[in-house]
């Protein structure tokens, strides 16, 4: 009767992982990342504008238009 016998492989000692060597970002996590900016700087760009309307505007002006 024939035997077989694996040679067993055993996990990365984790000594060599907490040295401080960085997994690569992966693709799809760069992606979200720059859509993630993107939308923030609308956001910001966004809030700059509304600020700088009710800055001109001031107050009277806008409560006349709520009259009309």
């Amino acid at each position: 009767m024939a035997t077989f016998s694996f040679e067993r492989i055993l996990p990365p000692s984790r000594k060599s992982a907490a040295i401080g060597t960085a997994k690569p970002r992966g693709v799809i996590v760069q992606l979200l990342d720059r859509l993630t900016e993107a939308r923030l700087q609308r956001q910001a760009n966004e809030l700059l504008k509304a600020e700088r309307e009710i800055r001109f505007t001031g107050p009277a002006e806008t409560d006349r238009k709520r009259d009309h």
